[in-house]
């Protein structure tokens, strides 16, 4: 093997996908790989610190509280001409900082899991400043305008309906590779459901639901665990917080008519996932790979206009998910799903064929192809 391939991993922190993703190929490229170095940069943090801080802040307060503005917002950026002026003004002001990073680091390809930072490096490739070869990975199932260059190398997507997108937007045949949505390689692991049972101290005959994805408040998880009261059967809910200790704190204190089990920040998902008969969750589309890997079948609650709804749409279709507007449809969702065993096992065995759990690994021969390709 050819030693001194530097590779660059940028990202974005609107959203945990996209820091996951590039998390995964890192993992990924440094897995019996040694000799590469790599550097993963969020774009947006290392520019701008606080304004970032502020902007996160009104985007998750958008989502909390008036979805239908992100996805008015989602829509105009995918239509209308003067979207695209604001693209271009967020890639040059992306670019300078980017351009001194790379500077720094040298690398010879570049893997980018958000569209934003994917136009700043196609902003220096038109200025003439870089001359690198550059993979998109896109993290959903969808794909927006905002993600698509003429510069840009190499798209990988996740399924054949998403490479429609891109070659309806006028990408190349050649540049689409699918492959799936990157995630960590401890989804690639058949986990017996009984042996995570004991593990996590789960009673092994008692149906269990995950509920996650609601740390940032797009999911009311007070109400979601209170609603589960209403079920007819005996449930377990395993109820992941993430870094949100007021809610893991409110969580803890709410009165369960069901064997509750919260959890804060964890780093085993992956287990979580493998105990569990259900998964109760936004349609992120990086949840949804992992979730399809661990043959997880999935009720999404109530998915927000733009990429989050297109999602929902696709892992409906291919029967894999249900979705529910509102609490009022969860509890009869879940009772249909759990009684239905055949329904069920449906589910889990389209789910395990729709998944590619190793999505981070393609990425990255990829990535270390185009490092010999561009010395």
């Amino acid at each position: 093997m050819k030693t001194g391939r530097r590779i660059v991993i940028l990202t974005a922190s609107f959203g945990a996908g996209h820091f996951k993703a590039a998390q995964a190929v890192e993992q990924a490229l440094k897995q019996d790989n040694t000799a590469v170095q790599t550097r993963m940069i969020d774009s947006f943090t290392t520019t701008a610190p606080r304004l970032t801080r502020a902007v996160i802040g009104l985007y998750l307060n958008i989502l909390a509280n008036v979805p239908s503005l992100y996805g008015m917002f989602y829509k105009w950026g995918n239509h209308a001409k003067t979207a695209l002026l604001g693209r271009s003004l967020m890639s040059v002001s992306l670019a300078v900082s980017t351009d001194n990073q790379l500077a720094e680091f040298s690398p010879q390809s570049i893997i980018c899991t958000h569209a934003s930072p994917t136009g700043a490096i196609c902003q220096l490739k038109r200025q003439g400043k870089l001359a690198l070869p550059v993979i998109a990975a896109i993290t959903d199932f969808v794909v927006h305008r905002f993600w698509i260059y003429d510069e840009v190398d190499l798209y990988t997507v996740m399924h054949e309906e998403t490479a429609r997108g891109l070659l309806a937007a006028g990408v190349a045949r050649d540049k689409i590779q699918v492959v799936g949505i990157p995630i960590a390689a401890n989804f690639n692991v058949s986990l017996p459901k009984a042996e995570m049972r004991r593990k996590l101290g789960l009673a092994a005959d008692i149906p269990a639901v995950l509920v996650m994805g609601g740390g940032t408040g797009a999911l009311p998880m007070d109400s979601i665990v209170a609603e589960f009261n209403r079920c007819k059967i005996p449930l377990q809910l395993l109820v992941v917080a993430g870094r949100n200790e007021p809610l893991r704190r409110r969580l803890k204190e709410i009165s369960s008519l069901n064997a509750l089990h919260v959890f804060g920040f964890v780093d085993n998902i992956h287990e979580l996932m493998g105990a569990a008969d259900l998964l109760v969750t936004k349609p992120g589309g990086l949840s949804a790979a992992e979730a399809l890997a661990m043959g997880l079948p999935m009720i999404l609650f109530r998915p927000i206009p733009g990429q989050e709804e297109g999602n929902a749409q696709f892992l409906a279709e291919a029967g894999v998910a249900c979705c529910v507007r509102g609490l009022g449809e969860l509890v009869p969702t879940a009772e249909n799903l759990l009684q239905n065993p055949v329904q069920w096992d449906m589910m889990r065995c389209k789910a395990r064929k729709l998944a590619k759990p190793h999505a981070a690994q393609a990425v990255a021969s990829f990535a270390l192809s185009l490092c010999e390709k561009s010395r």
